[in-house]
């Protein structure tokens, strides 16, 4: 399934929608985003706009690292080859 991609805006509208009581705003959200804590895809030129994923945010505040799979173990020493 292709990742849901949406503005700024329109994730904060879908997360309201989830989520009525959500206090997370634009400009935070926007901040999450800037310093990396959140990963995007910068569109337009000149950088415009800025596109998070809304899988990726949910993960994120549900307290999983983004990029972090379910399958994927941590502290553990995995074989690699073979």
């Amino acid at each position: 399934m292709p990742p849901r991609m949406r503005t700024i805006e329109q994730a904060i509208t879908e997360l309201k929608a989830a989520d009525p009581k959500c206090s997370l705003t634009k400009t935070a959200l926007r901040q999450l985003i800037v310093s990396g804590r959140i990963p995007c895809v910068v569109v337009g030129s000149g950088g415009g706009k800025y596109l998070v994923s809304l899988d990726t945010l949910f993960d994120y505040l549900s307290g999983k690292p983004p990029g972090q799979t379910e399958s994927e173990q941590t502290g553990v020493i995995r074989k690699i080859c073979c």
